[in-house]
């Protein structure tokens, strides 16, 4: 709970900002939408990659991980306007909220190790402080070759 508390306290100091930088198409056959969201929290940053549809699973996760857990929804998909310009920036306008809502309840700060593996954030993602970002960035830019 004293982790809990602290994690809050250190996020209203230094809020996080979710910030969804763009989308990407893919697929050959059946094009699909991959939505590219930034997370920066003091002088750490990364970004992840998300599918609406992959998205709504975290939805059905923390429901059934957290029941009664009070957390902004996002709307079920649909499958005949998932692809039109106006139904994707619904979306975003959606997915920032959601994740902003998610990383600062407290029962998923509390024990947040399946959402942050979800989400692909380090299980310290809450205890990261400003010096550790350039250790972390450096370690992933090397794991990518």
């Amino acid at each position: 709970r004293g982790n809990t508390l602290a994690a809050l306290k250190k996020l209203r100091e230094n809020p996080l900002i979710i910030k969804i930088i763009g989308t990407v198409k893919r697929g050959v056959k059946k094009q699909y939408t991959v939505y590219v969201i930034q997370i920066t929290k003091d002088n750490w940053r990364q970004s992840i990659y998300f599918r609406y549809r992959e998205l709504l699973k975290l939805v059905e996760l923390v429901k059934k991980e957290y029941p009664g857990i009070t957390i902004n929804n996002l709307p079920a998909k649909n499958w005949f306007n998932g692809q039109k310009t106006q139904v994707v920036e619904a979306r975003k306008l959606l997915i920032e909220p959601f994740l902003q809502s998610l990383l600062y309840n407290e029962r998923i700060i509390d024990s947040s190790r399946k959402v942050l593996s979800f989400l692909g954030l380090p299980l310290n993602f809450f205890e990261i402080e400003a010096e550790t970002n350039v250790f972390f960035v450096f370690y992933c830019f090397l794991n990518l070759f």
